[in-house]
């Protein structure tokens, strides 16, 4: 299996919902081996120091990362495996910071208190 030639794009995305996560969009050229079985997507907040990889099909070549923390610098790299197991090389890799523009969290203690006094009459 030749070396990985991917270019990788980092896209950072805002959630539309009110969240304390953020989320990267990950892309890469397709590898043309007709062997080809799937990609493996590494990834962590120092460079060339990756948590477990996320493992994605052979003909996807976009992936959302999600429930990345906000403003926080991410690195990815990613490698290519054929149907016997095989796993290419680490391809180059792309840093993106998380957005910060997360919607804040919705009012808490909302409390209503009944207030006595005259009654108002019906509008005629």
């Amino acid at each position: 299996m030749r070396k990985l030639a991917l270019a990788l794009a980092l896209v950072p995305l805002l959630l539309p919902v009110a969240a304390a996560a953020a989320s990267l969009t990950v892309s890469w050229q397709a590898n043309t081996e007709p062997d080809l079985a799937g990609y493996r997507i590494y990834y962590g907040t120092a460079s060339g120091q990756y948590g477990p990889p996320v493992r994605v099909s052979a003909a996807t070549t976009t992936y959302q990362l999600t429930g990345l923390a906000p403003s926080t610098r991410y690195f990815v790299a990613l490698t290519a495996f054929n149907t016997a197991g095989f796993e290419s090389g680490f391809s180059a890799e792309a840093s993106a910071t998380t957005l910060n523009d997360v919607a804040p969290g919705p009012p808490k203690g909302v409390a209503l208190t009944p207030v006595q006094g005259p009654l108002a009459a019906p509008a005629p």
